[in-house]
């Protein structure tokens, strides 16, 4: 289990590639400006569609607890800091990130993602392909502060 939330936060991280973002109501986040990301974000959910192997389709409830958390910090200047918490045991790391419109580009040890996100005051929605599962990702991540 550990190998594959290692996998996730990398793949979260390193490897976005799209998101996809459709707007039915009030309560659906919208871009408003880049310093809406500014502070950390929990990952909450992570859905999986459309899998190449279809048993890796599904939803897992991440919730953070002391020993568990995937979490993104997007500080002022365009730095990110990325930390997966595992078993206590906690992976750190800080790359930078630029926003364009809803276009982000992140770039994490050595790696460059862009994609496209959507951002409420309490909710941040990331929608990707993942090259490695072939699957469609939506993460959503709440605020912490």
């Amino acid at each position: 289990m550990k190998q594959y939330r290692f996998l996730l936060y990398l793949t979260f991280s390193l490897f976005a590639v799209a998101f996809v973002a459709s707007s039915c109501g009030d309560d659906e986040p919208t871009v408003e400006s880049a310093n809406d990301l500014i502070g950390v974000w929990s990952l909450s959910t992570v859905t999986s569609t459309n899998c190449t192997d279809p048993t890796d389709n599904g939803v897992e409830n991440e919730g953070c607890t002391a020993t568990d958390c995937i979490k993104w910090e997007f500080r002022e200047g365009g730095v990110i800091v990325a930390t997966d918490i595992f078993d206590g045991d906690s992976d750190t790391l800080t790359g930078t990130y630029s926003v364009s419109g809803n276009n982000l580009t992140v770039t994490l040890d050595g790696d460059t993602a862009t994609g496209t996100f959507s951002v409420s005051s309490t909710q941040f929605v990331y929608n990707f392909e993942d090259p490695e599962f072939g699957c469609n990702v939506e993460g959503r991540f709440t605020r912490d502060n």
